[in-house]
């Protein structure tokens, strides 16, 4: 049985090889198809709905504090802050990722019936921190992959929404 240290060595190893904008749609795919699964799956999930937006005036607000503003605060704050902090204590990444997808995950209490989402999405937004070297390639493939998921997640809320 393989330790959960080598798992992850292996795993980055094998995702280094490939390009940036490959490594970037991979886990963008990810985490939309393990959001929607789980979504799919939570009981009461007909109510979902984009409560989270009520305090913006307009789309355009909504647009973005979600695309823009939320994931390049979250980046910075769960991915390089927490995790670099979580490193000069924890000398495996892993767990420091571990932890910073934890406080991901609690950030959003208000939704928790997705924390579960919240917590899976955090551990692969730390997960695409950890592959490079470059601190500003780490924050920018991070803010990447976390903007695109709110875009699309975005788009198919403003479809629903409008269809009411």
């Amino acid at each position: 049985m393989l330790s959960m240290s080598k798992t992850y060595s292996q795993l980055s190893m094998r995702i280094e090889r490939l390009s940036n904008w490959k490594r970037i749609l991979i886990l963008y795919f990810l985490m939309i198809v393990m959001t929607y699964s789980l979504l799919a799956i939570i009981p009461g999930n007909k109510e979902y709905r984009a409560e989270q937006f009520i305090y913006f005036k307009n789309t355009w607000e909504r647009f973005l504090y979600v695309i823009f503003l939320g994931p390049l605060i979250e980046t910075m704050f769960f991915q390089y802050a927490l995790i670099e902090l979580f490193q000069t204590w924890i000398k495996k990444i892993y767990w420091s990722i571990i932890l910073s997808a934890f406080a991901f995950s609690v950030s959003h209490l208000g939704f928790s019936r997705y924390m579960i989402v919240y917590f899976l999405a955090g551990l692969i937004l730390g997960f695409c921190y950890s592959l490079k070297n470059s601190i500003w390639m780490k924050i920018g493939s991070t803010f990447i992959v976390h903007a695109m998921v709110n875009l699309t997640t975005f788009v198919i809320q403003q479809i629903l929404m409008s269809k009411h």
